[in-house]
């Protein structure tokens, strides 16, 4: 996690290694939107991938919208990259229902 010391979280990075392929983890970083195009992504993924080298860890997947155009660079320094087609899933909205649950 980045944190400012002045105005709280920066953002956040996670991995999560495959069950199947030990040497592969799949990533997702979060940057609050005042911060993006500041470095704290950059520096989040770098940090990641220094633990994941120590945990012997060697390749990153990240599922990103296509428009997320900014995340392909940063994956990008840290070696060479692939693309895959763009994966569909589908949506919906989330709806609430009353009797599953109440807020006080």
């Amino acid at each position: 996690m980045a944190v400012d010391p002045e105005s709280g979280r920066v953002g956040v990075a996670c991995y999560i290694r495959d069950r199947e392929h030990r040497e592969i983890a799949e990533i997702a970083v979060a940057v609050l939107e005042p911060w993006q195009g500041r470095g704290a992504g950059n520096a989040l993924i770098n940090g990641l991938a220094d633990r994941a080298r120590e945990e012997d860890i060697t390749r990153f997947a990240a599922l990103m919208l296509a428009h997320k155009r900014t995340m392909r660079p940063l994956l990008a320094d840290l070696g060479p990259t692939t693309t895959s087609a763009r994966v569909r899933r589908p949506s919906a909205p989330v709806r609430s229902s009353a009797s599953s649950w109440t807020m006080s």
